[in-house]
């Protein structure tokens, strides 16, 4: 539209015209100009870019880091559900490895939250589709049915019962997991171990996208997930830490269709003493075990490992 001569509008406006209406606002002149100001998606810190900076910003505010504001909080709503949580900060990251943070991001269904291990086993006997926005059914019946397809869902543990489920998370401590662009079908168990937090997932891999192993899986085929450490067939670490924060992830093979995510904002050498406690064992959908518990990382990779990262 046209500006009046002697009048600007800043480079990071937007103009729309008010043309008026028969039926409303009749009070209202004809033509009103309304200026908009633009916001660039990611854009938490209000600066007029999005960057590494606002991934920061966004990652210490969820972590609930003191002094810890977000300027523009709607900018890093990319799931679009008027809230933010850990997905919005997986898309933006996302986003900004492919490029593409200052365009629009569909909306995700969001997870089902549960406190308890026999509340997710009793949700996925008992679920009703009629329960969720009509949105998301089509992708919530999905993961509800590839978990009782399978028969059984994962869990951690340990064997000192050390390893517990975190009581003082703002967010609930399981997660049950939908598909989305850059998550797998799975569930995620917020944990505590020796006073540091760790979340940890079971996926299921997606069999529409063929890899030759898991790496190629994450790194090629699914998530474009890239710098991962293969430590063996088996076993990888992805560092994805700034100056300002730890992020450490670790990925493990479980078997054909089922893997592991372990991610801590902790130090590398406390992701490696969790993973040197950490057991796994699988449950049938009454909540009993089927074998004894595994561990995901081995004592051989341990000192392999460890002694090539610290020594």
């Amino acid at each position: 539209m046209d500006i009046p001569e002697g009048h600007f509008l800043p480079e990071d406006h937007l103009a729309i015209q008010y043309k008026g209406s028969d039926t409303e606002h009749t009070d209202l002149p004809s033509n009103i100009t309304v200026k908009l100001k633009k916001t660039t998606m990611g854009d938490v810190n209000a600066d007029g870019a999005s960057n590494v900076s606002d991934m920061v910003l966004l990652q210490k505010w969820l972590l609930t880091m003191p002094d810890t504001h977000l300027a523009n909080w709607k900018a890093a709503d990319l799931c679009a559900d008027g809230k933010l949580d850990v997905f919005d900060l997986s898309l933006m990251k996302r986003a900004m490895i492919n490029g593409e943070i200052e365009q629009p991001i569909s909306p995700v269904t969001q997870p089902i939250g549960l406190d308890h291990i026999e509340e997710v086993i009793a949700l996925l006997n008992h679920y009703d589709l009629n329960d969720y926005d009509e949105y998301y059914r089509d992708s919530l019946h999905k993961m509800f049915e590839r978990f009782n397809e399978d028969g059984s869902i994962y869990h951690f543990t340990d064997a000192k019962n050390e390893i517990t489920l975190r009581e003082d998370d703002p967010n609930a401590a399981i997660w049950l997991l939908p598909s989305s662009n850059y998550e797998d079908i799975g569930v995620l168990y917020h944990v505590a171990y020796q006073g540091k937090y760790y979340q940890v997932y079971y996926y299921f891999t997606d069999p529409a996208y063929p890899a030759s192993d898991l790496w190629d899986y994450l790194a090629e085929q699914r998530m474009d997930i890239q710098n991962i450490r293969v430590v063996d067939e088996k076993f990888g670490i992805v560092d994805f830490s700034n100056d300002d924060q730890f992020d450490m992830c670790a990925f493990y093979v479980i078997d054909g269709s089922h893997y592991c995510k372990v991610r801590t904002y902790e130090s590398e050498e406390a992701l490696m003493d969790f993973l040197q406690v950490l057991d796994y064992e699988k449950l049938d959908m009454e909540g009993n075990t089927f074998a004894d518990p595994l561990r995901p990382v081995n004592q051989k990779i341990e000192h392999h490992y460890m002694h090539s990262a610290f020594c």
